[in-house]
């Protein structure tokens, strides 16, 4: 928390002058654009589902393989099944 209010404080003190230099409209224009470029970037570092977007058999094989441990279905931590 502490490096949140380290980097909070300065862009404070440097957004004042910046808004009375450009204006109120355009420091908005320009978060805007940051949040596009963070959407862009988010977007870009997603992970794609396949190409047709459908499970094969094998995946559901492997699932299934995955949620058996030591021979017994895995359960879950209320003590269901999985």
């Amino acid at each position: 928390m502490s490096v949140t209010y380290a980097v909070l404080g300065p862009a404070m003190a440097v957004a004042g002058p910046v808004t009375s230099a450009l204006g109120g409209r355009w420091i908005w224009a320009i978060g805007g654009a940051c949040c596009l470029v963070a959407a862009f970037v988010a977007f870009m570092l997603t992970p794609r589902l396949s190409e047709d977007g459908f499970v094969t058999e094998a995946e559901i094989e492997a699932i299934d393989q995955a949620l058996i441990v030591h021979g017994t279905p895995a359960e879950s931590a209320e003590g269901g099944a999985l």
